[in-house]
């Protein structure tokens, strides 16, 4: 007979989390060119909503702009604009990337794992439900490791946007970043309480 086995805890966003940085960090290559594109989207972010600024302040100084000015400008806005579309898209491919290395090496290493075990082990279980065991353990790694390169990509035009926004106004970054978010977790609390 087989030892009874200790319930699993569940796991915690922090464990995911460092899942996910593992399975990255196993991609050297393949990380080092996300983390570029990642601060390569975090300032078109932030030089999106700058030049923005700057276009408005000088059309709002001039009172009105030449038809060349505006096309110009929205020419340029354009641009950055697609420029980080492309930052983004890049950075959610090379994300499922990584995450699919992850789940490939994980799965030679479970097939390497289980060729070492002995015949007598694969008489007492079931082939099939270790290995389709194994996968959809395999498939949850590679959808936490997507998740984090996600997470990260977001906080890349998060940090973005608030360097501009302190840059522009600090006590409206402090408010809009950090007051309002603060001043919503009794709403949140009490939501949750109802």
């Amino acid at each position: 007979m087989t030892e009874p086995t200790a319930p699993q805890r569940a796991g915690s966003f922090w464990d995911g989390f460092l899942i996910g940085v593992r399975a990255s960090v196993q991609q050297p290559g393949l990380a080092i060119a996300f983390v570029i594109v990642t601060l390569a989207l975090a300032v078109a972010q932030g030089g999106l909503v700058w030049l923005l600024r700057e276009v408005l302040r000088r059309f709002a100084a001039e009172h009105g702009a030449s038809g060349l000015d505006l096309a110009l400008a929205a020419g340029t806005i354009l641009g950055i604009w697609i420029g980080r579309a492309a930052l983004a898209y890049h950075g959610e491919v090379l994300s499922m990337r990584i995450a699919y290395h992850a789940e490939v090496d994980g799965m030679r290493r479970v097939l390497a794992k289980l060729l070492t075990l002995s015949p007598r082990f694969f008489d007492q279980n079931s082939q099939g439900d270790l290995i389709m065991a194994s996968y959809f353990d395999l498939k949850g790694v590679r959808t936490v490791t997507m998740d984090v390169g996600n997470v990260v990509l977001y906080a890349s035009r998060l940090v973005g946007l608030g360097a501009v926004a302190y840059i522009i106004s600090p006590e409206l970054a402090f408010i809009g970043l950090v007051a309002v978010p603060l001043g919503a977790l009794p709403a949140h609390y009490f939501g949750q309480r109802m």
